[in-house]
């Protein structure tokens, strides 16, 4: 991580998703007026107006962002100073995505936004200077980058008044927080049963996507487009699920290594197996049969592939 090149590049995958769901489905419409004063009134107007999963949506949106853009600047400088860069990088797409965000028909534009926004890059930028101090801890960031993913799906939870406790304690549920336990061991230094996990991850992947096993003869249309249904929710909700999912499929790839051998085959092996289920998804009510989950898969195996060393592979699949 501490390698500009692949910080440079997961902060460019970053600013990409970003922008997607900052934007989508970019459906535009004029604005009278002066902007800079619309701008301003609709600031005003939306200040009391988002709910607390809302902003930590966009806090947790924006923190890799912050920490990714700390470690893509020269390495020499002080700390100080990259957090103040990286701060202004953050203000900076904020201010331009909600900028944009007033000119579209299903979007909001909010200054509370802007601040959630930076508040993250801020908050991002300062857990990178405190790992850049202790190298240590950087030693193993593919298997601490998941369990960060999981700390943050359960905040998200934790303030989505949606969601029922029986919900939050499903099986699929406690294998995830399983798996997070062990992450964070792996992280830490300590070895891990990856067969064993991954077996136990797999059966958690089938069981999230096809329950509650009832199945219709009826068939549901397939969402091509990656993240529409996420992005229709509020913030909140939306980064939610994707944290989730990232979380769920990153952890599945990158102990399915243990069995494929390699981190391509596993990731090869999970978005395949996504692929199928959510074909068979078309027939469960109440299921959205889409493309996201397969592509979720790929992307956090190609993440996951520019932050493991080649020869860090080898040794882990001897676990």
């Amino acid at each position: 991580m501490r390698q500009p090149r692949v910080a440079r590049t997961l902060l460019l995958l970053t600013l990409v998703f970003v922008v997607y769901v900052s934007v989508y489905p970019l459906h535009l419409h004029t604005v009278s007026g002066n902007f800079i004063a619309v701008l301003l009134a609709t600031w005003r107007a939306r200040l009391p107006m988002m709910p607390a999963g809302d902003v930590v949506g966009n806090i947790l949106l924006y923190t890799p962002f912050g920490f990714l853009a700390f470690f893509s600047l020269a390495i020499g400088s002080p700390s100080a100073v990259r957090i103040a860069l990286a701060t202004c990088f953050g203000i900076a797409l904020s201010v331009g995505m909600e900028s944009v965000q007033l000119f579209e028909v299903d979007r909001f534009s909010s200054f509370i936004d802007v601040v959630a926004n930076t508040g993250g890059t801020v908050f991002g930028a300062a857990i990178a200077a405190v790992l850049d101090r202790h190298s240590h801890l950087l030693a193993r960031p593919a298997p601490l980058l998941l369990f960060s993913t999981w700390i943050g799906a359960t905040i998200l939870l934790i303030l989505d008044t949606e969601v029922r406790l029986s919900a939050a304690l499903s099986g699929p549920s406690v294998i995830a927080a399983i798996a997070a336990l062990f992450l964070l061991a792996e992280s830490l230094g300590r070895r891990v049963p990856l067969r064993a996990i991954a077996t136990l991850l797999f059966v958690g992947l089938v069981w999230r996507e096809l329950q509650p096993f009832r199945f219709s003869a009826e068939r549901q249309s397939f969402h091509w487009i990656p993240f529409a249904t996420s992005l229709a929710a509020s913030r909140g909700p939306g980064i939610l699920v994707f944290m989730d999912k990232i979380f769920f499929y990153g952890a599945a790839v990158w102990f399915c290594r243990g069995l494929t051998r390699s981190l391509a085959a596993a990731t090869l092996l999970i978005a395949g197996s996504l692929a199928v289920l959510e074909t068979i998804q078309m027939y469960i009510p109440g299921h959205t049969p889409e493309s996201s989950d397969a592509v979720l898969a790929l992307v956090s195996g190609f993440v996951l592939h520019l932050l493991t060393p080649p020869q860090k592979t080898s040794q882990d699949l001897t676990t």
